[in-house]
Order: C-alpha cells, then structure tokens, then sequence
C-alpha cells in the first residue's frame, strides 16, 4: 500500500512520488519496514507533498515520536 497525500494537484508532484514510493517501498518490503516521505518547496510557496506505506494515522504517530525524541 502506498498512500499519497490526497490534495495534491500538481501531476509532476504525483508522477515523482509514485515513482519513489516503488522504490522506497520495493527495499523496504523485504525488510518488513516502513516509510514516510515528506518533500517540499524551499522558500514559501507552502507546497508539502507526503508518501507513505503506512496508514496515515501511524505515521502521524511516528511523527510525533519522532519529534519528541529530538525535541528534549
């Protein structure tokens, strides 16, 4: 499963990100791993795109794991 943030509108965006979700999730499947890919604009044009292949609310958890341990 490979779960692409729903709001984006730019084919280009959506075309890469698959493309490195196959690969991304092809090497980790093995492994038993998952993935969470964030990618965006420098500067502020405000452009977030997100990949996972995980649910959405996991990863949100991982996250938020994530920062608390490099937050302290």
């Amino acid at each position: 499963m490979i779960e692409i943030n729903h709001q984006i509108n730019d084919p280009d965006a959506i075309k890469l990100l698959n493309e490195l979700g196959k690969l991304i999730g092809g090497a980790c499947e093995p492994l038993g791993l998952g993935f969470n890919l964030l990618l965006f604009d420098f500067g502020e044009k405000g452009n977030l795109f997100y990949i996972s292949n995980a649910k959405r609310e996991d990863i949100i958890n991982v996250m938020k794991e994530f920062i608390a341990r490099n937050t302290q």
